[in-house]
């Protein structure tokens, strides 16, 4: 992973471009079921990650009912390039999966050199020591934004870099 500067579109390696065509989403979202973060994953940020052309792996279309939801998130995991993490207060409370997701995407690239795991921060809130290292993508400030959404475009590898991105929250 860089710290960000230099040019963010790069030509895959061969390795990566295996990776790329044996997963079968591009991004996982992570996120907590409340508002506003559930309504903004959902009806927004989805949709518009889609209309970049992007493989997404989302809970509420990808688990499949009677599963435990821990070999979901598992397996939906391990399908996808990337798990985005959508930050905010309640994201950490230890008796949610979400810290399951930040876990077991950390320990599949400790090192973070494969941007696996991708943080946004939509609501301000302490980050733990396991995640305070990556650098994270944030859509606290509106005026940053389409900033943002381009390092989020490029970082997934989306087709259509000119997608809208979402609002809001």
């Amino acid at each position: 992973r860089g710290t960000g500067q230099g040019s963010m579109a790069s030509t895959p390696t061969n390795r990566e471009s295996v990776a790329h065509t044996s997963m079968m989403f591009d991004v996982f979202i992570s996120y907590r079921w409340i508002t506003p973060d559930q309504d903004w994953v959902r009806n927004q940020l989805c949709p518009s990650l889609r209309g970049a052309g992007l493989k997404v792996g989302l809970d509420v279309d990808e688990f499949i009912p009677g599963q435990y939801e821990i070999r979901e998130i598992v397996r939906v995991g391990s399908q996808s390039r990337h798990v985005l993490c959508i930050i905010s207060p309640e994201y950490f409370d230890e008796q949610h999966f979400t810290i399951l997701e930040t876990l077991f995407a950390r320990r599949r690239d400790l090192g973070g050199r494969n941007s696996y795991l991708v943080p946004l921060i939509l609501r301000h809130t302490t980050i733990p020591e396991y995640v305070q290292g990556l650098v994270s993508l944030d859509w606290t400030n509106p005026n940053d934004r389409g900033r943002e959404w381009k390092k989020l475009l490029n970082v997934l590898g989306a087709p259509n870099l000119d997608a809208t991105p979402p609002t809001g929250p």
